[in-house]
């Protein structure tokens, strides 16, 4: 169980979809694709929901207790709150242009931060199962 009582198996299926769905908007970046408003929307309202909840999370708990394999839980909530302002930031224009990613960089840290936290959490269910 996860906070609140949340089933990881829930928790994992959000990491992987919403992973797939980072990856896939990487790779179509890469291929010269121009990603759609309602994809920046999700990426930006993601990044939000990501940063505040972990936010939260490391405020409630105090940065205490672990996750997976040991991990300090204030690792994986700096991790997560990182992480959701790159993709506000990389999805809105608050940036100012000379900050910014280039495409092919954007390109890579969405296939990368896509592609891991689907294996990762794939990983974690399939052990889970096992």
């Amino acid at each position: 169980m996860y906070s609140f009582g949340v089933p990881k198996w829930v928790i994992h299926s959000i990491h992987i979809l919403v992973g797939l769905f980072l990856l896939n908007t990487g790779r179509n970046l890469q291929a010269g694709t121009p990603v759609p408003a309602m994809s920046r929307q999700i990426i930006a309202a993601l990044g939000i929901v990501s940063a505040l909840y972990q936010a939260f999370l490391w405020f409630r708990n105090g940065g205490r207790g672990a996750y997976s394999y040991g991990v300090p839980s204030w690792v994986v909530n700096l991790f997560h709150i990182l992480n959701g302002l790159v993709l506000v930031s990389m999805s809105t224009n608050f940036v100012p242009r000379r900050f910014r990613l280039s495409p092919a960089n954007r390109a890579l840290y969405l296939m990368a931060v896509g592609g891991l936290a689907a294996l990762y959490h794939a990983f974690l269910a399939g052990r889970a199962l096992f």
